[in-house]
């Protein structure tokens, strides 16, 4: 299985900023050069809600990385899943060569995930996850 990447991008509540990056990535996924389509989601990181996005890590790499899409992000969460079937995921430093330990990522409720620090909400699947 691949990994995927969770993300925000810089300047992500500039609406012209994220116009670009959505226009960007649709257009790689027009030209069937992505891996999976882009994937909206939100996230909230050190207590602060944002947009995000999931894509696979290969996609992140090769067009979300080297663009300087995140130049100014902490961090990009890169989560897997184990060959006993369990999600996996640890953050991977943009600035730094920072990499967290690996922490299961575990599927909560909206008011456990609220409660926490931080968590990833999928809307189109309308699911809440949280890293343990």
């Amino acid at each position: 299985m691949p990994n995927y990447v969770i993300f925000s991008i810089d300047n992500v509540n500039d609406t012209h900023t994220l116009a670009k990056f959505l226009r960007f990535m649709d257009t790689k996924r027009a030209m069937t050069e992505l891996q999976m389509p882009l994937v909206p989601m939100i996230g909230k990181y050190l207590g602060k809600l944002e947009h995000s996005f999931m894509c696979e890590e290969e996609d992140f790499l090769k067009y979300v990385l080297p663009y300087g899409w995140v130049d100014n992000q902490d961090c990009v969460m890169v989560v897997y899943t184990t060959k006993a079937g369990n999600m996996m995921a640890y953050f991977r430093g943009i600035s730094s060569a920072y990499t967290g330990p690996s922490a299961p990522l575990e599927q909560v409720l909206a008011e456990e995930a609220f409660k926490s620090d931080g968590f990833t909400y999928r809307p189109d699947l309308d699911i809440y996850w949280v890293v343990r």
